[in-house]
């Protein structure tokens, strides 16, 4: 079957695409459709056909109930995505509804070897001899996948770049004069990037983001990042409606006005409301989570009435260039494997969500549909941006571990104790590296590669744990 055989130089591991397979079978009509005498007498049939393909998602489909009809008209179309390169097997059951249990009649089996691609197969299914279903089947080969398979910068991404660098060569005129980049395409690709931590990274990150605003670099900046408390703090900030006309110093207030001093700001948030929104989404066949619950207490307590905000809304923060654009990231681990052992990163970003490792992306609006060897196979809403929040937020589950793993005979105030002793240590090792850093970078200048278009750029700094300011690990190259 034909592949994606191009490899892009940026992915980590080469993946090769396979094209799915998408059959169609229509339900057309039934004759003769019987219990058997003796029931036909007390009770005319009420036929409805049930079509199960194994190897596909949605493999059962169910045509709808004619009652009291021994020569059904359906004339009902179901569709079925499948591996090509694997053997097929299509199980007709014919059914009598029932008030109480539907009764099954007969079930036949027709092998879909070869698959009908392109062609049109029409079948007269028998069940017991007497009763019959007319089908028709056919196929096509989906080449348009809806993922996209490369780790070069989508169309969007692109001409936020442009837009952007035009901004940060502006900016740069102003605060270097002559010493600024000649045109904007010399302007280097500078990143920021925050660290995870809860609640202590958006504090902290919010005071950066305010020092940094103030100095101006905020202004240089293409890509700011960050993980767990970090990813709380960009993608509230984001979601403001006045953001970027409002600065981080300002937004500091309302932020600090919405987080409780209590850690039972867990349980004051109006978690019970979210209850109908919960079922909705489960009677829709998404699956639901700890994460919906944990999202939305965060969301609740940094969003407030933004509940409703999405994380591609924050297209138009970033659509004039006036802003960096947010990454944040999550790592994907699996349930039967520790995550020391596996774990891969994910970038999200209001353009696409993908991992980088594979180079494999998709819109972000398209996140929580579900997809079959790269196709959409059921659209779903976007998720809410809280509910990203709880995917990005990885600081509770340290918590939570920790609980586990300590002592159940030691009381609260003692872990209270212990966690505040740990806190004041990886102070201690951040102010230790921080100084360690100046006296290091004192000694030479910062150096930047001013890259012309299609060259890597990178720039040197000091760098705090505490702050995690660098830049951050996105290959900043202008790629095609």
């Amino acid at each position: 079957m034909a592949t994606d055989i191009a490899f892009d130089p940026f992915q980590v591991f080469e993946v090769f695409h396979k094209h799915c397979a998408i059959i169609y079978v229509k339900v057309v009509r039934g004759r003769r459709i019987t219990k058997g005498w003796a029931k036909d007498l007390v009770d005319t049939p009420d036929p409805y056909v049930i079509l199960t393909l194994a190897n596909s998602p949605y493999s059962w489909k169910k045509t709808s109930v004619k009652d009291n009809d021994i020569n059904p008209e359906w004339q009902e179309t179901f569709t079925f995505w499948l591996d090509p390169e694997q053997e097929h097997t299509l199980e007709m059951s014919l059914m009598d509804a029932n008030y109480t249990v539907d009764e099954h009649l007969a079930t036949a089996s027709l092998p879909l070897k070869p698959l009908p691609i392109n062609s049109r197969l029409k079948k007269t299914i028998n069940f017991n001899e007497t009763s019959e279903v007319d089908i028709e089947i056919w196929g096509e080969i989906n080449e348009h996948a809806d993922l996209r398979y490369s780790l070069t910068l989508c169309q969007e991404e692109k001409q936020f770049i442009d837009k952007r660098k035009r901004q940060i060569h502006k900016a740069m005129k102003t605060h270097f004069g002559f010493g600024a980049p000649k045109n904007y395409k010399e302007v280097p690709v500078i990143g920021i990037i925050g660290s995870g931590g809860g609640f202590r990274a958006m504090v902290s990150y919010s005071g950066v983001m305010s020092a940094l605003s103030e100095l101006g670099i905020l202004d240089m900046t293409t890509y700011i990042g960050g993980l767990s408390g970090s990813a709380w703090y960009l993608s509230q900030l984001y979601s403001h409606s006045k953001w970027p006309g409002l600065s981080p110093s300002e937004q500091r207030i309302e932020l600090r006005n919405n987080i409780d001093h209590s850690f039972l700001w867990l349980f004051k948030s109006k978690g019970i409301t979210f209850v109908k929104e919960v079922w909705k989404k489960r009677s829709r066949g998404e699956p639901v989570s700890f994460t919906d619950l944990f999202g939305h207490l965060v969301g609740n307590t940094l969003l407030k009435d933004r509940l409703d905000s999405k994380l591609s809304d924050q297209r138009q923060a970033v659509s004039d260039g006036l802003s960096p654009l947010p990454l944040y990231t999550c790592l994907h681990v699996k349930n039967s494997v520790s995550a020391m052992v596996f774990h891969e990163w994910m970038e999200f970003s209001p353009y696409e969500i993908g991992l980088p490792k594979y180079g494999t992306f998709l819109k972000t609006e398209q996140f929580s549909c579900k997809f079959f060897m790269g196709c959409i196979v059921k659209e779903f809403p976007e998720p809410p941006l809280h509910f990203l929040q709880g995917i990005w937020g990885s600081a509770f589950c340290i918590q939570f571990k920790r609980l586990l793993q300590d002592d159940k005979h030691v009381d609260p105030v003692e872990l209270m104790r212990r966690e505040r002793e740990e806190l004041v240590e990886e102070l201690k090792k951040d102010l230790e590296t921080c100084d360690i850093q100046e006296s290091e970078s004192s000694e030479d200048e910062n150096v930047y590669e001013k890259g012309t278009h299609g060259e890597k750029t990178t720039g040197r700094s000091s760098y705090c744990p505490s702050l995690a300011l660098s830049v951050p690990k996105r290959k900043f190259t202008t790629r095609h």
